[in-house]
């Protein structure tokens, strides 16, 4: 597969993701990455989306990974 072509399964992934799970795709994505992918692909967002990850998205992501894995919040 091609930079351009990877990149277009990217792009439609985007399209087709319902805005409100946004965060949700953006941490199982990090979660399955190495660091250093992990460093990588954050590196190459937009700043906008490094903040909203940092500030809204990471809560969520782990609020939802615990419900799906069976694990107990306190929160």
């Amino acid at each position: 597969m091609t930079e351009k072509q990877w990149h277009a399964v990217g792009e439609r992934g985007l399209a087709e993701t319902p805005r409100n799970r946004l965060m949700i795709a953006l941490g199982a994505i990090l979660e399955d990455s190495s660091p250093d992918e992990r460093q990588d692909f954050l590196a190459r967002l937009p700043v906008p989306a490094r903040v909203l990850w940092k500030l809204l998205g990471q809560r969520p992501y782990r609020r939802e990974t615990d419900r799906i894995r069976g694990r107990r919040t306190t929160a």
